[in-house]
């Protein structure tokens, strides 16, 4: 991801001033270079889990008598840390998620004036909605986790305790009818033709910048449910006799489940890095439409996209 965006950037700038970029082109940057925080959150998490799972997680209180902590109060702090740093990636796909919205709107700038705001406060409503609680649900479970639950008694552990069982289960049915409407939103958007013309198929590159959050909330949902002690495997211990010895042999834990979470949200990342090299083509100068528009604002009668195909000719003989 590092790597394509250095290329792109490079492409970008031509020869205007190396660090002088538009706000699509920085959005087209964050878009692709997005899985960089995602994969390094995962790596954290991955980490995390080990230290639980291998127990190195004690070797800072081992040979201490009596020693600083238990050993479950360290193994709640690295798993409430696992849980931060993946919500942190989330976040920043969120924030990912409303920046390549605003990207389709700004391609819609050609529009007079009253359907140019309309756009832009209205013709994103599915998004922000989306964007917003996904926002408040990564920042609620980073709350919760950073409260923690090391003592039942504790006030902390209270306030964590009433906000993930009143509060974070209402959001979910609302957040769920957000992501709907979003997915509507974006494919009414990706088919207008001036989005068609700059990005080409907003709705498949919108389906990678939103990748990883559905993975990251689906998957573990999935390994969870696959746990022993789960219902999923208290139903299947009701199964004939004759499954009961591979049944009975499964010993898959939770804590095995975030391991394989985490490991192989590092593999997806991969996925969306090539998927992006395909979708994002380091061809497409997508400086061009803003330069245009500048030249139209500087007092040229001719409009920005019959500017466009002239503009994209010069630029191709500079670089040639």
């Amino acid at each position: 991801a590092l790597v394509m965006a250095g290329v792109r950037r490079k492409k970008m700038a031509g020869n205007r001033l190396p660090w002088k970029a538009t706000g699509q082109e920085n959005i087209v940057l964050l878009v692709i270079a997005m899985p960089l925080v995602f994969i390094l959150m995962a790596v954290r998490a991955e980490i995390r889990s080990l230290a639980v799972m291998t127990g190195s997680a004690w070797l800072p209180y081992h040979g201490q008598d009596p020693p600083a902590k238990s050993w479950e109060e360290v193994k709640s702090l690295e798993l409430a840390t696992y849980t931060t740093d993946l919500e942190v990636a989330n976040f920043f796909q969120y924030v990912t998620i409303f920046a390549f919205g605003r990207l389709c709107v700004y391609y819609l700038q050609d529009a007079p004036t009253e359907y140019r705001k309309a756009l832009k406060l209205a013709g994103l409503q599915g998004v922000y909605l989306y964007v917003f609680f996904g926002a408040f649900r990564a920042i609620g479970n980073l709350v919760i986790a950073l409260l923690g639950e090391i003592d039942k008694e504790d006030r902390k552990a209270a306030a964590a305790a009433v906000l993930r069982d009143k509060v974070m289960t209402q959001v979910g049915p609302v957040f769920t009818v957000a992501t709907l409407l979003c997915v509507y939103n974006m494919l009414i958007l990706g088919s207008m033709s001036d989005i068609k013309r700059h990005l080409g198929s907003a709705n498949l590159k919108f389906q990678g910048v939103k990748a990883l959050v559905l993975i990251s909330q689906i998957q573990i949902q999935v390994l969870m449910g696959l746990c022993a002690g789960s219902p999923l495997y208290q139903a299947a211990e009701k199964l004939p006799a004759k499954y009961q010895d591979e049944i009975h042999s499964w010993h898959f834990s939770p804590y095995r489940a975030q391991l394989m979470h985490a490991s192989l949200l590092c593999y997806e990342c991969l996925a969306v890095v090539l998927f992006n090299r395909c979708v994002w083509s380091s061809n497409t100068d997508y400086m061009t439409v803003a330069r245009a528009r500048e030249l139209s604002e500087d007092g040229s009668d001719v409009d920005a996209d019959q500017q466009l195909p002239a503009l994209q000719q010069r630029l191709l003989v500079e670089e040639v």
